[in-house]
């Protein structure tokens, strides 16, 4: 039997009130006027709270997607399927969800082909699209993370992609500290967002408390998802109180995990209920994975950076320390010096430096006189202000500034951080604050130059206008720089001192020479006029002499000899000490020179019973040598040898020729030299073992001019001796080609 027309429109009736598939049906305007229940509970409206007047025709979500095109063909009789695409219908009714759908539209025609109604079922494809969407977040957050280094560009995008994903009303990302143990102890807020400032000021730190949802985050290691109120009552009542002054009523605390520990926790707020469904739980499990991993790797990258920057200051430091130190050892004339330290260490490790050193560093001399010595900035108008305000307000030794401390008490000055409010409690008046401001003044160090005990100055170091600011590193450097200037300043003063005091005595030494030179010519004259009388008395001109009267004018002729020949020491000794000795220097023969020497000693030796012995070990040997003068050097040995020689002594010549040297050693079996005399024996006006028992007549010069001959002549002249067993005096001097 065939159907009749009410039978289909009943079927047709049943069918679509049965369907569980979303649809409307639209009149040929566009007029919704009839939903099924499926469609109802799919957006939670109806169909009495669509506005008059509403056609789908004109709907402006629709307009905007770009389909309007496409559902007008539906109302001329073709079907279409419509992309998917969201759809806030609480827009048009008031009331409802927001959802992803994909339409079908098809048209229903009248006996006539007519199209009289159109057909729009719903497909719900909002889990698929907000699982797809986040399968695309999470690769747009491995992304991200991937090109985070830092553990602050790795907290950005966990912050940033996690509150856009869930589309969270508020949230923040919060570190989680550990005691010494390693057990957790409060979590640190590092970024936030739609909270209050109070709240956040309030929690910026906050311990581990039972109860809390961020807390069973942190010691579950599992996330933490509260949906309602209801639930706030039902799993953190202490807490709920809290939550409702905030504002918010869902929230989610997601742990961060790397390495086996939670690093930190994101914490999302919502303002009304939020369901979390399992591609929400998922997502966020997936979040939490890999923001442990790149926090993980964030703070390795961090601790590689922080380790390089921790070198390469070391390194700097040790380049500076070696470049101060090169730059204090360059010169005594610490003026120079000071300077370049001052300019080497700006902006290395300050922008500003000044070194003032106290002219008299006298401890009780107070208050101190200082000279600035020197003083760096890289901004010539800086320097200007410093000069301007140095003279405006010197420095006020009765108050208790930086100065004074490192002056008086050899106190250090370190201030990290100088703040404007700092300056304004130091200031005298409005100009001194004025200065203090334009020198732009961040952080300083004053440290006291000290050396033996005294204080020679102060080192002043400043950071300024490059906003950096000085920390333990910085002190430790100014500390080593301030020990090497003020040990190069003692020692440029004492080289000065002791070069002074050089020349006074070389100045002194001069005046003594030439009083003695002086003195010597005047001497001379009369001494000769004393042998030329003598020696007419005895020829006789005068009349004759008897016997004693010969023997007295033989003793004034034998003193007057022996005052000649000191005189002569003391004229020789002064021409050398003034370089006004005249030197002759050519080929000699060595031992022709020697044996002329035996026959002006011959009486003194047979005088005491000496045996003298002459060793010639290389014939023929020749030295480069002025000859009197060589000749005068070896017959004062001769001499010395014979007196300090007793009774039945060997003297012994002993010439050798030794590479480009000629040695000439006299040795006696005398009574030798101590060990503490023979350092100064060639000293002029020293004569060592001169008892009564035993007088040596001289002046002490003999071996000091022998000695300084002997170098003149690109010689030498040195001792060996034992008490009671001799002297060996070796002349050594350039041989001959």
């Amino acid at each position: 039997m065939a159907d009749t027309p009410r039978d289909a429109d009943a079927r047709y009736r049943a069918t679509f009130h049965q369907s569980p598939a979303s649809t409307v049906v639209y009149d040929h305007l566009g007029h919704p006027i009839r939903v099924n229940p499926a469609f109802e509970q799919l957006w939670g409206t109806r169909l009495e709270d669509v506005p008059p007047g509403y056609s789908v025709l004109a709907d402006p979500q629709l307009a905007a997607a770009g389909v309007i095109p496409e559902l007008q063909k539906a109302f001329s009789g073709t079907a279409v399927t419509l992309p998917a695409l969201p759809y806030d219908i609480a827009s048009v009714t008031g009331a409802g969800r927001t959802l992803w759908t994909q339409a079908t539209v098809y048209p229903v025609f009248d006996g006539q082909g007519r199209v009289v109604e159109v057909v729009l079922s719903h497909r719900d494809v909002t889990r698929e699209r907000l699982a797809h969407d986040r399968a695309n977040r999470l690769l747009a957050v491995a992304r991200g993370l991937g090109d985070a280094l830092t553990p602050e560009d790795v907290a950005d995008v966990i912050f940033r992609e996690g509150l856009s994903a869930l589309d969270a009303d508020a949230g923040s990302l919060s570190l989680l500290h550990y005691d010494d143990n390693g057990e957790p102890t409060e979590f640190e807020i590092v970024r936030d967002t739609g909270y209050t400032a109070g709240t956040v000021a309030l929690y910026r730190r906050f311990p581990l408390v039972a109860g809390r949802p961020l807390t069973t985050t942190a010691l579950t290691r599992s996330s933490v998802l509260v949906e309602s109120f209801e639930q706030w009552t039902e799993r953190f009542p202490a807490t709920v109180d809290a939550i409702r002054a905030t504002g918010y009523e869902a929230f989610a605390a997601v742990p961060l995990i790397g390495e086996g520990q939670v690093l930190a926790g994101l914490s999302l707020s919502f303002r009304g209920p939020h369901f979390f469904d399992d591609g929400v739980r998922v997502f966020l499990e997936s979040l939490a994975a890999l923001g442990g991993q790149a926090l993980v790797r964030g703070r390795l990258y961090a601790n590689e950076r922080a380790a390089r920057e921790r070198s390469e200051s070391i390194l700097r430091d040790a380049r500076l320390l070696s470049d101060a130190g090169q730059l204090l050892a360059s010169s005594l004339d610490y003026q120079a010096t000071i300077g370049s330290l001052v300019r080497a260490c700006v902006p290395a490790i300050a922008d500003w430096c000044a070194v003032d050193l106290v002219r008299d560093p006298d401890p009780a001399a107070w208050p101190p006189q200082l000279e600035r010595v020197a003083i760096y900035h890289q901004d010539p108008e800086q320097l200007r202000i410093a000069a301007e305000f140095q003279e405006k307000f010197p420095t006020d030794w009765e108050r208790d500034s930086a100065m004074s401390k490192a002056l008086r008490h050899g106190e250090a000055t370190y201030v990290p951080v100088i703040t404007d409010e700092m300056l304004a409690a130091s200031a005298l008046d409005e100009e001194h604050l004025g200065f203090l401001r334009r020198l732009h003044f961040r952080s300083a160090i004053i440290i006291p130059l000290e050396a033996r005990g005294a204080r020679l100055g102060v080192l002043t170091l400043c950071m300024t206008d490059s906003e950096r600011h000085f920390d333990d590193r910085h002190l430790s450097i100014a500390r080593e720089l301030a020990y090497r200037a003020a040990v190069a300043v003692d020692n440029s003063r004492l080289y000065e001192g002791e070069r002074r005091a050089r020349a006074d005595a070389q100045a002194a030494n001069l005046a003594k020479t030439a009083f003695l030179a002086n003195m010597s010519h005047e001497l001379r004259t009369p001494l000769n006029a004393i042998g030329g009388y003598a020696e007419l008395l005895e020829t006789g001109v005068r009349g004759p002499i008897s016997a004693p009267q010969r023997a007295d004018i033989e003793r004034i002729r034998h003193n007057q000899r022996h005052l000649l020949s000191l005189i002569n020491d003391i004229l020789n000794f002064a021409r050398i000490e003034t370089g006004r000795i005249d030197l002759q220097l050519e080929a000699l023969d060595v031992d022709q020179a020697i044996s002329q020497l035996e026959g002006l000693i011959a009486p003194q030796l047979r005088a005491k019973g000496i045996t003298y012995r002459l060793r010639q070990l290389s014939p023929g040997a020749r030295v480069v040598a002025d000859e009197d003068r060589m000749r005068q050097v070896l017959l004062n040995l001769l001499s010395n040898a014979v007196k300090f020689t007793g009774t039945g002594g060997i003297i012994e010549v002993t010439s050798v020729r030794v590479d480009d040297r000629v040695e000439i050693t006299v040795a006696d079996s005398g009574i030798g030299i101590s060990v503490e005399n023979m350092d100064r024996i060639f000293d002029p006006f020293v004569q060592v073992e001169r008892r009564l028992a035993n007088p040596v007549e001289g002046t002490g010069l003999g071996l000091a001019i022998s000695r300084d001959l002997a170098r003149a002549m690109n010689g030498e002249l040195s001792v060996m001796s034992e008490v009671g067993g001799g002297s060996e005096f070796r002349l050594t001097l350039p041989a001959a080609p």
